[in-house]
């Protein structure tokens, strides 16, 4: 069984980072591709009806990966507050 997980991550100016926080401000990891990607499916149509309103200037702009975080690296970030 593979125990990797996977999180969402954007483009910052100093390169990707992080992008989804808990509560606690702890870093979002979701245990299946499938659940990641439809956290960013969820995402990207927030944006997008956003710029369909007018709450923002440009739409989605494929600024945000989903990556995936290995056990052992998973491990050492599961309780890092950003």
């Amino acid at each position: 069984m593979n125990k990797n997980k996977f999180a969402l991550k954007r483009n910052f100016i100093y390169g990707y980072d992080f992008t989804e926080i808990d509560d606690q401000e702890h870093i979002v990891f979701y245990d299946s591709l499938e659940d990641a990607q439809s956290s960013l499916d969820s995402y990207i149509d927030d944006v997008n009806e956003a710029f369909e309103n007018g709450d923002i200037s440009e739409p989605y702009d494929d600024d945000v990966i989903i990556v995936e975080i290995p056990y052992n690296e998973y491990l050492n970030l599961k309780d890092v507050q950003l």
